[in-house]
């Protein structure tokens, strides 16, 4: 089934920590959010914008960053977010937004702004990069710097990578992968779930239309909206980027 983001996202919900391997993600958040921490001694506030079930946004507070806020399309994922902060007894404020309309849904400014996870990809529509580029500039401090992660997407499309990840919880598979770009240039994000607990396994097929963003063209977008420097990582430890090697980009605009 082929959906909008929200809808994707909200069928998706239930089963969303076990799919993007929350035991593995969860640490590296960690370690991000405390890096960041020493790379801007100053920041108090950060905007987690598509933060999903919250996972960076969770990890920011618990680094120490004094205020911290979450947006996303999917209020399914959202109410995980609020439950899981609750429980950690994080204050954080969580909105239903989409990030090409960021500059109309916010109206605080924050010192840093991330965008993780390949959310970014999710923007398929005409102008849609610029006016979330736009809002990005809008919502941060004067000197503020934002954090962009996304898949290295001129890798996967050479070697002709479809696999993006494989789970497991129990009698069920969760199998994440994309097809080949389509004459708009868009590829297709899949999770097909398998559930093996019957006589005969079943098969669940839901997808979502992505654009594989090359990293200067996001890159591009940010100074047009008036970034006056990028930087490009290899990954989330801010490693040197090799693009022929890194199978993520992390991108970092002043």
């Amino acid at each position: 089934m082929k959906s909008k983001p929200a809808e994707f996202y909200d069928r998706l919900a239930a089963d969303y920590a076990v799919l993007t391997d929350d035991t593995v993600r969860r640490p590296a958040a960690a370690r991000f959010a405390a890096a960041l921490r020493q790379r801007h001694p100053r920041a108090r506030s950060v905007l987690d914008v598509a933060t999903g079930s919250g996972l960076f946004a969770l990890a920011a507070a618990a680094a120490g960053f004094p205020v911290v806020a979450g947006l996303d399309p999917s209020a399914a994922l959202l109410a995980q977010a609020r439950q899981t902060a609750s429980q950690a007894g994080a204050a954080i404020q969580w909105l239903v937004g989409r990030m090409e309309t960021l500059a109309e849904r916010i109206t605080d400014r924050f010192d840093l702004l991330l965008c993780m996870g390949n959310s970014l990809p999710h923007l398929t529509g005409p102008g849609d990069l610029e006016r979330a580029a736009a809002g990005f500039r809008a919502c941060l401090q004067p000197g503020g710097v934002l954090y962009l992660h996304l898949l290295n997407y001129p890798r996967r499309l050479a070697t002709g990578e479809r696999v993006i990840g494989l789970t497991r919880d129990g009698t069920r598979e969760f199998i994440r992968f994309q097809d080949p770009p389509d004459g708009d240039g868009l590829i297709r994000f899949n999770v097909l779930t398998i559930d093996w607990s019957g006589p005969a396994p079943v098969h669940v097929l839901n997808s979502v239309p992505l654009r594989p963003f090359p990293p200067d063209t996001v890159t591009g977008a940010l100074r047009d909206a008036g970034f006056s420097s990028c930087r490009i990582h290899g990954g989330l430890d801010f490693a040197p980027f090799d693009g022929r090697r890194a199978d993520t980009v992390l991108i970092e605009a002043r």
